[in-house]
């Protein structure tokens, strides 16, 4: 059983860990659109606000492994960036 529990968490850390790696590369990629100057503010405040929940959930997934809330947190942001994309992608592109 103790092995069994050695394993869990072993896979529980490397899980943890690929996660963390994922959503600082998201962090950095919002952050990077909300202080871009060509889109428009509104849009720029909704990653802002994508920035601001990546950083919860990164400090939330640092503190404690809740695996369901983390799931409920992951659909949330996938929303949220699908939501901004969404805006992106309908903006006319100018050159």
């Amino acid at each position: 059983m103790a092995r069994l529990r050695e394993i869990v968490e072993i896979d529980t850390q490397k899980i943890r860990t690929n996660l963390l790696l994922q959503l600082q590369d998201l962090f950095h990629l919002s952050r990077r659109n909300a202080k871009n100057e060509k889109l428009p503010l509104p849009q720029r405040q909704k990653w802002v606000r994508v920035a601001s929940f990546i950083a919860q959930t990164i400090n939330g997934l640092t503190k404690t492994y809740d695996e369901m809330q983390l799931t409920k947190d992951i659909e949330r942001l996938e929303q949220m960036i699908r939501e901004a994309a969404e805006e992106v992608d309908s903006q006319p592109q100018t050159v």
